[in-house]
């Protein structure tokens, strides 16, 4: 994966993505996504399956386990169902969170 990819809005990605650098997501992924930069996840975006990353921004959905090695940002449209593992943890006014804070 290169220092930055993008995963544009109304693509479709089945399968997992593991990679160097960060990774900006406005699509969908049907898999897990395992970077060792920063994650973005724009408001139209939709994760099935576990993020992890170094700084995690979530905007979009969610359905499993957020890992992030330095923070993770849920902004106000946010919609997480998974756990959240992070040393620091910012949750907007409107997230919605179902799960575990470690």
């Amino acid at each position: 994966m290169a220092e930055g990819s993008i995963i544009g809005q109304g693509t479709v990605v089945r399968g997992n993505l593991r990679g160097e650098g960060s990774i900006e997501i406005y699509g969908r992924v049907e898999g897990d996504v395992r970077v060792s930069g920063d994650v973005t996840l724009g408001e139209q975006a939709s994760v099935r399956g576990d993020v992890t990353g170094a700084r995690l921004t979530v905007g979009g959905t969610v359905i499993g386990e957020l890992r992030g090695s330095e923070a993770i940002v849920l902004e106000a449209s946010a919609q997480v169902t998974g756990d959240l593992t992070a040393p620091r943890v910012g949750i907007e006014e409107g997230a919605r969170v179902r799960g575990a804070l470690r």
